[in-house]
């Protein structure tokens, strides 16, 4: 189907710079990822039609066949691979905590028994409760909803990805992140499972041992400021 349409068809983030972002046209370093993987398959970096995705949305995609490729900030975790084939992964990253600079938490030990607010459908509850389990857990459904939670004082801060959040940080100055980091997460590219979708499945993780390999991931996110 891919090859007859001669274009992919690759969910990825809007608002979750330096990932997935729109400023103009689309950016950010899945973005660049998805258009390198189609130039490799089409000899052009602009076959592919780009789908926005939410969190909560992207196991819905790849079920109903509304993309091929799923490269949005998604982690591996067992129980997604149960329903997900991941590929290899393209970048491993962690997590942290934004904060206000007038907060008092310095460590996350201070996290006990406040207000953190992470986003529905990500790992980011499970880790959180990891390393402080009565922290108090606020769901949001976007990145926009928790910085403005922090921002309006309905939580102390807003846990998740340490690139997304520092990025943020440095250009909202009023805003620090917490000197611990959370667990290692490892991003990779879902994919529909069954044995119809093989072949893509073997092609993919082929691309991703070759630019692995090859220093462009690692050149990627250094340019993206993920390194």
């Amino acid at each position: 189907m891919i090859q007859s349409r001669q274009y992919l068809i690759v969910a990825v983030k809007a608002d979750l710079y330096p990932l997935g972002f729109i400023d103009g046209d689309r950016a950010g370093f899945e973005v660049d990822l998805a258009r390198e993987l189609a130039r490799k398959l089409f000899g052009d970096p602009k076959a592919i039609r780009f789908v926005t995705v939410k969190n909560q949305e992207r196991q819905e995609f790849l079920e109903k066949d509304t993309v091929d490729l799923i490269i949005a900030d998604w982690s591996i975790t067992v129980p997604r691979a149960r329903a997900t084939d991941f590929s290899l992964p393209y970048l491993t990253t962690s997590q942290n905590v934004l904060l206000k600079n007038g907060s008092t938490i310095q460590k996350l030990s201070d996290l006990s028994h406040r207000k953190i607010a992470v986003l529905q459908g990500s790992s980011g509850a499970v880790a959180l409760k990891n390393f402080v389990p009565d922290v108090l857990i606020v769901s949001v459904k976007s990145y926009q909803e928790g910085v403005e939670a922090v921002e309006l004082g309905r939580v102390e801060g807003f846990a998740s990805d340490s690139p997304v959040l520092g990025g943020w940080a440095k250009q909202h100055p009023a805003y620090r992140l917490i000197d611990t980091e959370l667990d290692a997460r490892a991003l990779a590219i879902g994919m529909p499972r069954g044995l119809e979708t093989d072949s893509l499945r073997r092609w993919v993780n082929a691309q991703i041992a070759e630019l692995l390999k090859a220093g462009w991931l690692a050149e990627k996110a250094s340019a993206w400021g993920l390194k």
